[in-house]
């Protein structure tokens, strides 16, 4: 189905409770005198299909959901034909067009989401009655986003907030105190830190800087650009800076794109397309282009 729908499949046969079922299995074997482990949990859900186990689905009623505030709001003139059409009609659930429709497929996403997390939760039960809790750094994130019927655009492949602004939460040994970091950190930054996290050396450079110290104290500033790009080399290609307030989206054959986060956290206002932003749109095209220059341009 493509809005949705309550998965006829049991429970425990749903492959979020395998993959919890085999961490646990996993974990007994490295209890808090064992060596060291390093464990994927990797799960499907949220991700669409959005089939999940009854139990889940009677959480989220759809008529309680509310659409997104940019549903229907945004000026299809000032953003990329890409983005424009898939708007206007977006090919694979075409459906969504219908505020009815994208409220059951918000709840149903919702609804996968709360299944995969209780699944999580059962590997996080584990760490602790294994005793290994205090010693295992724990890192949840995901590989990329999702819309959700924001601007009324659905899935992933846009650089906006909903796609590309994925969670990252990590807690490791020795850290008290929560926090939120308020600048954007890279993915590609990942491995660096949990080898500084672990006292493991890197024998060779990588793309990415350690932010071992933000996990630690999250009030340490950061201010390192993040640098994504989708169909890489592609002449449909798009590239996208974001540095600080400011995100930036290269496309290479068609409107650019710019958007302050602090002003228009919903992403609204291309700025890219008014004079008065000329010189900020060429100094962060500028960085991008440093940091990776379009064969095609």
């Amino acid at each position: 189905m493509a809005t949705g729908g309550i998965s006829k499949l049991p429970e425990q046969d749903h492959f979020e409770s395998f993959v919890a079922r085999e961490s646990v299995r996993f974990l007994r074997r490295f209890r808090s005198d064992g060596p060291p482990f390093f464990l994927i949990c990797s799960f499907l859900k949220p991700h669409d299909p959005f089939m999940p186990a009854e139990r889940f689905a009677r959480m989220f009623r759809p008529e309680k959901m509310r659409l997104p505030e940019s549903w229907g709001k945004m000026d299809l003139s000032r953003v990329p034909s890409e983005v424009r059409d898939s708007i206007r009609n977006n090919a694979p659930t075409p459906e969504l067009r219908n505020p009815d429709e994208a409220q059951k497929r918000i709840a149903y996403y919702y609804a996968n989401l709360a299944q995969m997390d209780d699944c999580a939760g059962t590997v996080l039960r584990a760490l602790h009655e294994l005793g290994l809790e205090e010693n295992t750094i724990v890192v949840y994130t995901s590989d990329h986003g999702e819309m959700l019927g924001e601007h009324g655009l659905w899935q992933k492949f846009e650089f906006y907030e909903g796609s590309c602004g994925v969670p990252l939460l990590i807690r490791a040994p020795g850290v008290s105190r929560p926090g939120v970091c308020d600048g954007p950190l890279s993915q590609v930054s990942l491995l660096p830190t949990l080898a500084e996290l672990c006292g493991v050396r890197i024998a060779g450079p990588l793309d990415g800087r350690s932010f071992a110290r933000q996990v630690r104290d999250p009030s340490t500033p950061r201010t390192d650009p993040v640098f994504a790009e989708y169909n890489l080399g592609n002449p449909r290609a798009k590239y996208m800076l974001r540095d600080g307030k400011w995100k930036y989206t290269f496309w290479t054959h068609d409107i650019a794109e710019l958007y302050d986060l602090t002003a228009d956290p919903d992403e609204m206002r291309n700025l890219a397309l008014e004079p008065a932003y000329a010189g900020t749109v060429s100094q962060i095209k500028t960085k991008l282009f440093a940091w990776y220059r379009p064969p095609e341009v």
